[in-house]
């Protein structure tokens, strides 16, 4: 398996996310956070606010 499809796997495992086949294509997936991913994913935003930040601030100076 890619590492891609086994991070999906652990995620759909842990509730984080749910998959839907395309009905047009049954070899595309479509991939959707669950309202506990949402929340998990909210969660993380906020306490890397200032990570974030940070590597803002670095990658605006490397056009300088």
């Amino acid at each position: 398996q890619s590492t891609v499809t086994e991070l999906v796997n652990r995620a759909a495992q842990a509730g984080l996310v749910s998959r839907r086949t395309s009905p047009d294509d049954g070899r595309v997936v479509y991939v959707q956070l669950t309202e506990k991913g949402d929340r998990r994913f909210a969660q993380a935003f906020r306490a890397l606010a200032d990570e974030r930040h940070a590597l803002h601030e670095v990658v605006t100076t490397l056009d300088a």
